[in-house]
C-alpha cells in the first residue's frame, strides 16, 4: 500500500514538474535546441528528455532499474537510446542548466521589489563513489566533513538566491589534479572542442580560476 501511495505521489509531482517545463512556461524544447541537443531519427529530443526526467520520479535507484520495473508504464524510448542521449558529448548540459536557471530567475525576480538583493552562493561538496572503479575521472579526494580521503568527486556548485528561492545555475564535477590520486583517467577520445571535452578540461582546473569563469558566464 505504501508503494502504491508513493508511486501516485511521484506521478502527481511529475505532472506538476512537467507543466513547468511546458511551452507556456520554461519552453524546455526551445532551450534544448539552443543547448545543442539534436537527433536524426527515432524518438525526438524532447521525448527522451521527458523520459529521463520521469525516471527520476519513478522511485528506481537507476535508469537500468527503471526499465526493469514491470509495474510502471513502458517508456517511449529504449534504454540504449536514452543512454546514448545522456552520454552524447555534443549535448551541452551546462548551457541547458544555465538557460533554465535564467528563465526561472527572470520569473521569480519579476515578483520581487526592484531593490531586492540577489546573490550567488558557492559550495564544493564531495560526492562519494566507493564502488565506481570504472567511472571516468574517479579520484581520491579529501572530505573535510568526515576528515578522511574517499573515492569520488568534488561537486563545485553555484546557486542563485533571493533569500527565499534557491536555484542552481552551474555545476562542475572536479577530479584530482594529482595523477597519483586518479583512479580512472579521463577519456582522450572525446573531442576537446565539444561540450563534453570542455567539461573534462574544467574538471582539472583550479577551483578559484574555474569559479571566476563560471561567475562571468552567469553574469552575461
Amino acid at each position: 500500500m505504501d508503494n502504491i501511495q508513493q508511486s501516485s505521489s511521484n506521478s502527481k509531482t511529475f505532472l506538476s514538474f512537467s507543466s513547468v517545463l511546458s511551452k507556456d512556461c520554461l519552453n524546455i524544447g526551445k532551450l534544448l535546441r539552443l543547448s545543442g541537443f539534436k537527433k536524426r531519427s527515432g524518438a525526438d529530443i524532447l521525448t527522451l528528455f521527458m523520459v529521463f526526467i520521469k525516471s527520476i520520479f519513478s522511485g528506481a535507484d537507476s535508469l537500468h532499474d527503471r526499465y526493469s520495473l514491470k509495474d510502471l508504464e513502458t517508456p517511449d524510448c529504449s534504454y540504449y537510446a536514452l543512454m546514448r542521449f545522456i552520454s552524447n558529448c555534443k549535448h551541452n548540459w551546462s548551457l541547458l542548466l544555465l538557460l533554465v536557471a535564467k528563465a526561472a530567475i527572470s520569473m521569480i525576480s519579476a515578483l520581487n521589489d526592484k531593490g531586492h538583493i540577489n546573490t550567488l552562493c558557492v559550495d564544493d561538496t564531495v560526492i562519494e563513489r566507493p564502488r565506481g572503479k570504472k567511472i571516468e575521472g574517479l579520484s581520491r579526494t579529501f572530505n573535510h566533513v568526515i576528515g578522511k580521503t574517499v573515492k569520488g568527486y568534488t561537486n563545485l556548485l553555484i546557486t542563485w538566491t533571493d533569500g527565499i528561492s534557491n536555484i542552481p545555475v552551474a555545476s562542475e564535477l572536479m577530479t584530482s589534479r594529482n595523477e597519483d590520486c586518479v583512479i580512472r583517467s579521463l577519456s582522450k577520445r572525446i573531442d576537446r572542442r565539444s561540450a563534453g571535452g570542455k567539461r573534462r578540461a574544467n574538471s582539472v582546473m583550479r577551483k578559484p580560476k574555474l569559479l571566476i569563469e563560471l561567475c562571468k558566464d552567469n553574469m552575461k
